[in-house]
């Protein structure tokens, strides 16, 4: 199954087993009912409630679940930029030789995987200048320019500390 199936069937879990939980709540009021022999209307009556209660609880696992999902979704969205940025870095270092350049492209890749995976609007000039970058880092590797990696390399660096300034002074 999927992660996102999966993440579904977690954030469905509680209407699942709220009616269960409101059945064995009725049977054990039922059983009271019937131990104090009570008349039939008081029988049709806690059913009524029980019922009542379970649709009130499965519409509010209803909005809170569709809630998750939302947040998700935006999370998501939110650090797809990081994903993407760790996986070019990745990419790129494993199509490189063994040395200084690849060692720079290596720093590179970490400070992206420690950096703030969350994404907003105040960080969208940044990480459209690093995007600028990868694609002159990818030329320069294409190229086997040493130098140039490397200055390319120490430039994203920068710009990543500033992107992680931003996302500092944002929250």
């Amino acid at each position: 199954m999927e992660q996102k199936e999966m993440k579904k069937v977690v954030y469905k879990l509680p209407m699942m087993i709220i009616p269960c939980l409101v059945f064995i709540a009725l049977i054990g009021v039922l059983i009271r009912l019937f131990r104090l022999r009570a008349d039939g209307w008081m029988y049709v009556a806690a059913i009524a409630v029980a019922i009542v209660i379970t649709i009130v609880l499965e519409v509010i696992a209803f909005i809170a679940s569709r809630a998750m999902e939302r947040d998700d979704e935006v999370i998501e969205k939110k650090m797809a930029f990081n994903k993407w940025l760790t996986l070019e870095l990745q990419n790129l270092e494993a199509r490189m030789n063994a040395g200084a350049a690849k060692d720079a492209v290596h720093a590179v890749y970490e400070d992206a995987g420690f950096s703030d995976p969350m994404s907003s609007a105040e960080t969208q000039e940044k990480e459209c200048r690093i995007g600028e970058l990868i694609v002159t880092l990818t030329e320069a590797i294409r190229d086997k320019d040493d130098t140039k990696i490397s200055e390319v390399a120490d430039e994203i660096k920068l710009v990543i500390a500033e992107r992680n300034r931003i996302c500092k002074a944002s929250k």
